[in-house]
């Protein structure tokens, strides 16, 4: 027992230091990257009622058509560079990093042109026609900020399998530095209007792009393993295997984005729309900040796991994902009991007006559950990236949010008129069946098997020699155990 107390503190806080290594940055990245998009509202917000109402919603649907799909797709490389840099297989990170850059950037092609031509759609389900035309002049002067978003996206998630994370945070923080300026600029100076908002991002998101690029070819010029071996033509195979693992990883993000956003919609309906919908924008622009400390910690777990995997390391790779999970656990709590003590003051970060306030601190507690939830799942949905286990997730996410969460968000909201609580009520019955069946999905990993895929998937025999093995075991067998 001495001798296990003895392996166990040193090697268990070696896991959770290099767990912590990556989520911190990534959860600082994630708030600086909300931050731009609500800075620029803000400025935009002082021009009048019109500009704001186009600009909030040119962001959110360029939010759920571009930003989250290239997020979404992005999130394939998690498997095959994490698992490839694990198996020391360095030159393959060079391939599917372009490899994943030419898919994002194809998918940029019908974006823009929805983007370019979105105005007729929103007058087809009812928007005002000013507001339809401001939104779609706005969501055109975003369009660069869509392919710089592929860029971006590709690049963080290339760095970040390879736990070279706080390059994109430093880099996020001087992007943002600029942004703010920048933004007052081409807003009031330049005389832009709300159309300087948007410009300011794309700006913004090139800034951002520029020193990451500059950065992965330093790096690559001073460093002994090579990722990048040159430029490669498209190879069918490689990007059938991307989009095996892409299309299910956009799939598990932008399903539950397009959940949440279906209740703004819904909450229109509504008697008094306009307080319904205030509450639940309050509610998704919280639900958005506290969404970045278990995005962090997804993309921690998604970068030891399959780090270990590809290194032929199964019990390393179930070690990793227990930790970060109870790392998960005591951010969830902390910030949901953080929720819960504010909850009679946290509306008038958002509005002035007394009933609106008393609102928001009702359906806070249940925000607050969602947030516990969202801290968890994030991390088990990272773990699933890790593994390459994206399908599964897939289905039950289409299971949770649009056979439970969104059909039981309709009866409370209408049928029992409980309207915006009710609405964010069911979603969140679609939150705790993701959670529970994610879970059990986790739960029922066979890590060696998992081990198997991984070699597979990078072609390479990794396996751990035998004297390796028994030391491994030596050292997780009490963590496992415990």
């Amino acid at each position: 027992m001495a001798d296990n107390s003895k392996v166990w503190s040193p090697r268990l806080g070696i896991e959770v230091k290099m767990a912590l290594n990556i989520a911190c940055p990534m959860i600082v990245t994630n708030l600086i990257s909300y931050c731009i998009i609500a800075s620029s509202l803000m400025f935009v917000g002082h021009l009048g009622e019109l500009e704001l109402s186009s600009a909030a919603l040119g962001n959110s649907l360029c939010s759920v058509t571009g930003f989250t799909v290239m997020l979404g797709l992005a999130s394939g490389l998690e498997t095959l560079c994490g698992q490839a840099f694990g198996a020391k297989q360095f030159h393959l990170l060079g391939v599917y990093y372009q490899t994943s850059m030419f898919v994002l950037l194809c998918c940029c092609v019908p974006i823009s042109l929805l983007w370019w031509n979105m105005e007729p759609l929103l007058l087809l389900i009812g928007q005002e026609a000013q507001i339809s035309n401001h939104t779609t002049v706005y969501m055109r002067t975003m369009i660069p900020f869509l392919w710089a978003s592929a860029f971006i996206q590709t690049t963080i998630k290339y760095l970040q399998t390879q736990s070279v994370v706080m390059p994109i945070m430093i880099f996020s923080v001087s992007t943002f530095v600029v942004h703010v300026p920048l933004t007052y600029l081409l807003i009031y100076k330049l005389n832009l209007g709300y159309l300087g908002g948007a410009l300011a991002i794309s700006i913004s998101y090139w800034i951002m792009l520029l020193q990451l690029l500059v950065y992965v070819v330093y790096s690559e010029s001073t460093r002994a393993e090579k990722t990048w071996t040159g430029f490669v033509r498209p190879r069918l195979d490689v990007i059938v295997l991307f989009l095996k693992l892409a299309i299910p990883s956009a799939f598990m993000i932008i399903l539950q984005f397009w959940a949440f956003e279906l209740l703004v919609l819904m909450s229109g309906l509504m008697p008094n729309p306009r307080r319904e919908v205030s509450l639940l924008s309050i509610c998704l622009n919280t639900a958005g900040i506290e969404f970045s400390f278990p995005f962090g910690l997804s993309a921690a777990s998604s970068t030891r796991v399959s780090n270990e995997l590809g290194a032929g390391n199964a019990r390393g790779a179930k070690l990793a994902s227990k930790v970060v999970m109870g790392i998960s656990l005591l951010q969830a709590t902390v910030v949901a009991s953080a929720m819960l003590i504010l909850r009679d003051k946290w509306g008038y970060a958002f509005s002035s007006q007394t009933e609106i306030v008393k609102a928001v601190s009702v359906i806070l507690p249940l925000l607050a559950l969602g947030t516990f939830m969202d801290g968890i799942q994030g991390v088990l949905g990272g773990i699933l990236r890790g593994c390459g286990l994206q399908n599964p997730a897939t289905v039950i996410n289409i299971f949770a949010f649009y056979c439970v969460g969104i059909p039981t968000a309709v009866l409370f909201g209408f049928h029992y008129n409980k309207g915006a609580m009710g609405l964010y009520g069911g979603c969140i019955c679609g939150s705790i069946t993701q959670l529970v069946l994610i879970t059990i999905l986790v739960a029922m990993i066979d890590w060696e098997k998992q081990v198997t895929l991984a070699q597979s998937r990078v072609g390479e025999k990794t396996k751990v020699p035998a004297e390796k093995t028994r030391q491994v075991e030596e050292i997780y067998e009490p963590l496992l155990t415990a």
